[in-house]
């Protein structure tokens, strides 16, 4: 998936320590793993929103810190957000059905 490579080129250097998987919350439909994931003590769930490399998805996102952090990125450009009409994972993989 395009947005992780990116989200994974733009933020693997800029936070020092070990990966750390926080214990899943779950499955997706497609039984993808659910969690957050640590970098030292740093949320990189968070850090990818707030690049504009991620997006707050609200099915499954529960945390409401995501929001503001996702505008934020909307409304300075970063990110995915350069695209002036960026489209939503879940709606891209609907495209080649």
């Amino acid at each position: 998936m395009l947005i992780i490579r990116a989200a994974r080129l733009g933020g693997s250097r800029s936070v020092p320590g070990a990966v750390q998987p926080a214990p899943p919350r779950g499955h997706d439909k497609y039984q993808r793993t659910l969690g957050r994931i640590y970098r030292g003590d740093r949320d990189r769930n968070a850090e990818q929103v707030r690049q504009g490399m991620a997006w707050a998805y609200r099915q499954y996102a529960k945390d409401a810190t995501l929001y503001p952090m996702e505008t934020e990125a909307k409304e300075q450009k970063r990110g995915l957000w350069r695209d002036s009409e960026p489209v939503p994972p879940w709606e891209w993989g609907r495209v080649g059905r």
